[in-house]
């Protein structure tokens, strides 16, 4: 059977029945229909929008946006971009003068019309670098005529002498001074040459200090054993390490052992009731007390004052009026006949 030479629908034989013939026919028209289903523009889509694959079946396609791309695009940066015609499809660049500047890496407010100051100021405000005036090209040009290199003993050189010396007048000058300089120690005649004569003198002077303990005297270690955390004692030549123990002994203390021994046997002593030092009456003066006890003492007609007696029962004689200071008020008061009368009528 016939067919169509790009898509293969197979066509009816010429001469075929009328049946196949219109069959053929009809099956070709469908599959007609089906690729033109297949190819034409899907429908509906916004302004923008393109066709693009949905898959990797044949002519499946659909409306898509690219990213970042619309009817107008703001690809680039602010309110410049470009441009897409959403009825033409024609794309319009318009990019500002700073957007452009901040794609190729100039800096705002940037001209082509830089001044030399400018460009000095920006060069100069750079880290490591430093501006060449015209004062530092000047003496740059001096130093390079200078008279001549000075190859002379320094000695005679001037102040006002504004010459470059040499390495070997320089070495020249360094040698003769450390031969020939020479510094006087102020308080005596000594006098210093070189390191060598620096030492000998410090050990001249070290033999002429006196040591002791006497008022500007150099006190030194007078001690051939000297330890950490020891005291140290002034002896007549200079200073001695002592130890806690021998630090007690030289100024007559105790340590703290033979303190707490003794605070015992103190407390001891104090407690102690049975007359250890052996204390006689004589002693405390009890032979001039009469040796009599209270409870079978019969008194004595010596007393010649008498305190307060609190409680008792008076035994003695009677008390005569004269040393009663009350006597005339009692004597004034009722007798012994009134106290009879009295008691008559009380029944």
């Amino acid at each position: 059977m016939p067919t169509t030479s790009k898509n293969s629908i197979t066509l009816p034989t010429p001469g075929e029945s009328p049946g196949s013939w219109g069959q053929t026919l009809n099956d070709a028209l469908e599959e007609v229909d089906v690729l033109i289903d297949q190819h034409k523009v899907p429908s509906g889509g916004d302004s923008g929008e393109v066709l693009s694959k949905s898959s990797g079946t044949n002519y499946d396609v659909s409306w898509t946006t690219i990213p970042g791309l619309s009817a107008t695009v703001d690809s680039v940066t602010g309110s410049n971009g470009i441009d897409v015609s959403a009825s033409t499809g024609d794309v319009t660049f318009s990019v500002g003068a700073n957007t452009l500047r901040s794609h190729l890496g100039i800096e705002s407010g940037a001209t082509a019309d830089q001044t030399g100051a400018e460009i000095k100021t920006a060069y100069e405000a750079e880290d490591d670098t430093n501006a060449y005036t015209d004062a530092e090209k000047t003496k740059l040009t001096n130093t390079s005529t200078a008279t001549q290199t000075l190859d002379v003993d320094l000695t005679s050189v001037s102040a006002s002498d504004d010459s470059i010396a040499s390495a070997k007048a320089i070495k020249s000058y360094a040698d003769t001074q450390d031969a020939t300089k020479q510094d006087t120690i102020a308080d005596g005649d000594l006098t210093i040459a070189r390191t060598s004569g620096l030492q000998t003198a410090l050990d001249s002077k070290q033999d002429t200090l006196t040591n002791g303990i006497a008022s500007t005297n150099n006190v030194v270690i007078d001690s051939v054993s000297v330890a950490e955390n020891e005291f140290a004692y002034f002896t007549a030549s200079g200073l001695e390490s002592l130890s806690t123990s021998e630090t007690l002994s030289a100024i007559g203390g105790i340590s703290q052992t033979a303190y707490d021994s003794l605070n015992d046997e103190l407390d001891d002593h104090v407690e102690d009731t049975s007359n250890p030092h052996t204390v006689t009456k004589a002693q405390v003066g009890l032979t001039n007390v009469e040796d009599t006890a209270l409870s079978t003492w019969a008194g004595t007609s010596n007393v010649t004052t008498v305190g307060v007696v609190g409680t008792g029962t008076w035994q003695g004689t009677a008390v005569a009026d004269a040393y009663i200071a009350s006597a005339s008020t009692w004597d004034a008061k009722a007798d012994t006949g009134d106290i009879v009368a009295l008691a008559i009528a009380l029944g």
